[in-house]
């Protein structure tokens, strides 16, 4: 699955409404995935003309890219953190 980042993002989060402005352009392939462990769990990005793959919790990494961990985490796979 292909997933582009737009210009302007909305993030509904805990009932709120966000809205960050992305810095940079990229695409996001989450491939079919079975038998992976938590940490071996990828995607592959493309920014920029470069693409490379990278660990879901390669947080370092993510974080690194402007609106990325927004998108990859918080949109597309929509995890939330558990309730406590």
């Amino acid at each position: 699955m292909v997933y582009l980042a737009s210009p302007q993002s909305e993030l509904l989060l805990n009932g709120l409404h966000y809205l960050y402005q992305d810095m940079t352009s990229f695409s996001i392939v989450i491939p079919a995935q079975k038998d992976l462990t938590q940490d071996q769990e990828f995607f592959i990005l493309e920014e920029n003309g470069i693409t490379q793959e990278l660990k879901i919790h390669d947080y370092d990494k993510i974080f690194s890219v402007p609106g990325l961990y927004e998108e990859l985490l918080m949109n597309k796979l929509q995890c939330n953190s558990p309730r406590v």
